[in-house]
């Protein structure tokens, strides 16, 4: 059960360094305050209005995947399938992708949404041609249906 200890030294550690402390240097919190901070927390943990957009993702998509080595050369194209789902109380969309074959297959695993604190998307992504992540945060244009991340 170390795993379990360490986890909970690790939770009880972050709940002492965000919940106010009660010293005699300090004021006596405000309960009306505290009410409702942890209220506006509580109405930015639940989804909005910008995760029914990534819901209507959800599904088995047909994907085409264009790299361009350098400007002005054709791209090298590959297609795939991507299946989408609605992860964490739809927060989250979950995208687990395939395709590709031989040197351009292509397995990823990416992880979007949309962090209602910043009213920014946000995106991470793994794949099988790194071993590392990538993130990259956004927005959404309602004149052309795109969310655009860097």
């Amino acid at each position: 059960m170390r795993h379990n200890t360490l986890m909970l030294s690790i939770g009880l550690a972050c709940a002492m360094l965000t919940v106010p402390g009660n010293t005699a240097a300090q004021e006596k919190p405000d309960m009306e305050a505290q009410a409702e901070l942890m209220k506006m927390y509580m109405e930015l943990a639940n989804p909005g209005e910008e995760h029914k957009l990534l819901e209507s993702l959800v599904g088995t998509w047909d994907t085409e995947l264009k790299l361009w080595g350098q400007p002005g050369q054709d791209p090298m194209t590959a297609t795939g399938t991507a299946v989408n789902t609605m992860i964490l109380g739809g927060r989250f969309l979950l995208t687990e992708s395939t395709g590709g074959e031989g040197s351009m297959k292509l397995e990823s695993l990416s992880i979007t949404g949309f962090d209602r604190r910043h009213k920014k998307y946000s995106l991470v992504v793994f794949d099988t041609w790194g071993t590392y992540y990538v993130t990259a945060a956004g927005s959404y244009d309602e004149a052309t249906r795109t969310i655009t991340m860097y």
